[in-house]
């Protein structure tokens, strides 16, 4: 059963680490920053460079999966990454 406390560090991001597996986005987030909360500002942020930024901030257990994303030719992520590297971001 949840309780009313960790309802409200769920609601509020709290107590779970996110990472942004994309490229660098000077001023906003770096690549492999490591976050332990949920971002919901610098997510914003980097969604004014590309909208698909998003899609690189994940949680700790899907990092695996979704490196192997970015790297796969073609996918989704890699094309992502592609895109947001070249409208200002650097690796």
């Amino acid at each position: 059963m949840e309780t009313a406390r960790n309802k409200y560090r769920r609601d509020k991001g709290l107590g779970m680490t996110v990472i942004y597996l994309g490229p660098d986005l000077k001023g906003i987030v770096r690549k492999n920053q490591v976050f332990r909360y949920e971002p919901k500002e610098v997510i914003e942020s980097a969604k004014k460079v590309n909208t698909l930024a998003e899609n690189l901030f994940v949680t700790l257990d899907k990092v695996p999966e979704t490196r192997k994303e970015i790297v796969r030719e073609g996918s989704f992520l890699n094309i992502t990454y592609a895109k947001i590297e070249k409208a200002g971001g650097k690796s």
